[in-house]
């Protein structure tokens, strides 16, 4: 059984696309790995998920389901905002600097939408460019005083591309610089 309920939302992608559909189309769009006796299973399952967003719970959701990318606390701590997407642009982690920080186009509730409709052009196309060339972006910003380095970089699970994440860290007015190479 423990199988069944894992197996009626077997993706992140699967989970997160739940919020945007009624339980019954989750469950039944789920009926191919969850027995027929089972349905009820699956009902209950993508009731669940749906519950969770309504209270804004997903975190605890995706936990509970071991879909969270990471259970390490230290990343919700993190100063720096984190936020992952897998390799279609869906959006599945944000830590609490990042909810933060995007917190006036919705936060964590950006958690399932789709990185490139939060991004008007011509930082969309930029951002799609990074999903086909699968190559790191660098670069830094300034908004309302505050230096920003924004690294961009694909991510991998299995050697197959799973994504980007973004890490967008706060720079000081002045950052000393070291040259580390050896000396002769």
């Amino acid at each position: 059984m423990a199988d069944e309920l894992i197996c009626a939302l077997t993706t992140p992608a699967r989970a997160i696309h739940a919020r945007e559909a009624s339980s019954l189309e989750v469950a039944n769009a789920d009926l191919a790995c969850v027995s027929p006796r089972r349905e009820d299973v699956a009902l209950a399952v993508a009731q669940e998920v749906e519950a969770s967003w309504a209270t804004g719970n997903i975190r605890h959701h995706k936990r509970a389901k071991g879909l969270e990318m990471t259970e390490d606390h230290w990343v919700q701590g993190f100063l720096g905002a984190i936020t992952v997407c897998d390799h279609q642009g869906i959006i599945l982690e944000m830590n609490d600097a990042a909810a933060k920080a995007f917190q006036e186009q919705g936060g964590a509730s950006l958690i399932g939408r789709n990185v490139l409709d939060c991004h008007p052009e011509p930082a969309r196309s930029k951002l799609k460019r990074l999903f086909e060339t699968q190559q790191p972006n660098v670069y830094t910003i300034e908004k309302g005083g505050v230096k920003r380095l924004i690294y961009q970089a694909p991510w991998y699970q299995d050697g197959a591309f799973a994504g980007l994440v973004e890490l967008s860290l706060e720079l000081p007015a002045q950052i000393p610089h070291f040259l580390r190479d050896r000396r002769g």
